[in-house]
C-alpha cells in the first residue's frame, strides 16, 4: 500500500493560526446548532409540553430505529432571517432508519410560530422531497394528504381540528374582533396515518405496534 507523505508542519505559526481559526468556526457552528435545536424557545416548548405533546425532534428520536443515526439536513436554514424568529425554518428534515428502511423524514416544529411556514420553509421542504426522489427514499411527513397521495406515513396536526378552530376565528372577526387581538393557539389534536399500499410497494413491513397507534390506515 502506498504511503501518502505529508509536508504539514504542525509546529509552524501558520498551522497554529489555521487551527485556531478552524477551532473557532467549529465552536461557532456547534453554538448555532444548539440554538436552533431550542426551537421556538423555552416558553413555547413549555406550552407545547403542557399539552402532553412531544417536540418534533423527540418524535423523530422515537420514530427511528434504536442505535441508528438521524442525518439532519440544513439545520441552519433561515439563520439571520425573519428577525431570527424561524430557527431551522420551523421544519426538521433528514434521513433516518425506520424498521430497517432508510426514510426521508419531514417534521414541522410547532413551537416556531405555531408551525407557520415561511418562504424559506417551502424551499427547505421542496429540497427534502427532491433528495427523496433522487435517492428513491420513502417520505414520512406530517400532513395526512401526503400519505393519502402515496407517501408512506404522516403524523401531524389534525386538519379537521384546525379547520374548526379557523372557523371560530373567522366568526369572531366577522363579529368585529381584530385579528391581532385574537390569541395564538397551538394545535392540540394530532393524527397518525399509514399507507400500507406504499409500504407494500417498497417492501417495507410496518410494525404492529405502529399500526395499533394509527388513527387511519390506507389499505
Amino acid at each position: 500500500m502506498a504511503v501518502i507523505k505529508s509536508n504539514l508542519q504542525t509546529g509552524s505559526e501558520a498551522f497554529a493560526e489555521n487551527k485556531a481559526f478552524m477551532t473557532g468556526l467549529v465552536a461557532q457552528l456547534r453554538d448555532r446548532l444548539n440554538q436552533v435545536r431550542q426551537g421556538g424557545g423555552p416558553d413555547a416548548i413549555a406550552k407545547h409540553r403542557s399539552r402532553g405533546k412531544m417536540l418534533a425532534r423527540e418524535r423523530i428520536e422515537r420514530m427511528v430505529d434504536p442505535a441508528t443515526a438521524f442525518m439532519e439536513f440544513s439545520p441552519l436554514a433561515a439563520w439571520d432571517m425573519y428577525d431570527d424568529d424561524a430557527p431551522a425554518a420551523g421544519m426538521i428534515t433528514g434521513i433516518g432508519v425506520v424498521s430497517g428502511q432508510e426514510c426521508l423524514i419531514i417534521a414541522n416544529d410547532a413551537t416556531v410560530k405555531a408551525g407557520a411556514w415561511f418562504p424559506i420553509t417551502g424551499k427547505k421542504n421542496l429540497r427534502a422531497q427532491e433528495i427523496a426522489m433522487e435517492n428513491r427514499l420513502p417520505i414520512i411527513y406530517e400532513s395526512r394528504q401526503w400519505a393519502e397521495n402515496g407517501g408512506l406515513t404522516s403524523y401531524g396536526r389534525s386538519l379537521s381540528d384546525l379547520d374548526r378552530r379557523a372557523a371560530t376565528y373567522v366568526d369572531k372577526i366577522l363579529e368585529g374582533a381584530k385579528p391581532g387581538d385574537l390569541p395564538v393557539e397551538q394545535p392540540t389534536k394530532f393524527e397518525l396515518v399509514i399507507n400500507l399500499k406504499t409500504a407494500k410497494q417498497i417492501g417495507l413491513t410496518v410494525p404492529q405496534r405502529m399500526l395499533a397507534r394509527a388513527d387511519r390506515i390506507i389499505r
